[in-house]
């Protein structure tokens, strides 16, 4: 089993799925977006987690919505559309719903 923890609220949205570099045009992954296309390209069946730790909010949930829904997809910021193995699981530790 692997996991990683992540707080989304510590971190900016681009720190979190990547942007595109305007000096460069280059595109630059983030957090989320590196572990989830790392975790998909592994080819071990074991299980592999990403833990958001921390309060949800509007302006980072909204991005994943692709990846809730049925389709399991992380659309980035550069196009890339990475399809979510089975193996790869999402937990949302929240410290309230509200």
């Amino acid at each position: 089993m692997q996991c990683v923890h992540l707080n989304p609220k510590a971190i900016t949205i681009e720190e979190l799925y990547g942007s595109i570099v305007h000096s460069t045009e280059q595109y630059q992954d983030g957090l989320a977006a590196k572990y989830i296309r790392e975790f998909t390209n592994d080819v071990s069946e074991d299980n592999k987690w990403i833990l958001f730790d921390g309060p949800i909010d509007p302006s980072w949930i909204e991005n994943m919505n692709t990846v809730l829904d049925d389709t399991k997809v992380l659309c980035l910021p550069n196009g890339e559309r990475v399809k979510l193995k089975e193996s790869l699981k999402l937990l949302f530790e929240v410290t309230d719903l509200s």
